[in-house]
């Protein structure tokens, strides 16, 4: 399930980014549609990916007002789509706290690379799973041995 929420996370955030391409008359909105959704797999500085060079062009062919808008509307709207979708999708959908998923991602990448990026939360999220059943089997088991005590 995590690779699901995280990919719906990016295209979401693609999705706003392209709807900003288009108010703000971007040229090629759907090539840098796809730059944002695939930078905003990563972690903190995914968006700015693909916002920044759209941002720099727009400036650089004089369109001081299309570079601000787009830089603003990328950093404030399509910036904290993923937060919003994350903090509420991986919740409803895993159970998985956002938390997990930045440390897994963070993680992850350096470790194994791309595919840590989609996994690293993942095995995370089972470790602590297993905690979880090892407190439930064995933990009782300390208590019940004190009260007969």
């Amino acid at each position: 399930m995590q690779c699901h929420c995280h990919s719906l996370g990016s295209s979401a955030q693609g999705i706003i980014a392209l709807i900003g391409f288009y108010i703000f008359d971007i040229d090629n909105p759907w090539f840098w549609f796809v730059i944002v959704t695939i930078g905003s797999m990563v972690p903190f500085i995914g968006t700015f990916i693909g916002i920044f060079p759209v941002f720099v062009l727009s400036l650089a062919s004089g369109n001081d007002f299309q570079a601000w808008g787009i830089l603003i509307y990328g950093l404030v709207v399509v910036g904290s789509t993923d937060n919003l979708i994350r903090l509420f999708l991986l919740q409803k959908m895993d159970s998985i706290h956002p938390l997990i998923t930045l440390i897994g991602v963070l993680l992850g990448i350096p470790l194994f690379g791309f595919v840590g990026l989609i996994f690293d939360p993942l095995i995370i999220n089972l470790f602590l799973i297993l905690i979880k059943i090892y407190k439930k089997q064995y933990g009782g088991q300390k208590s019940k041995r004190a009260q007969s005590a």
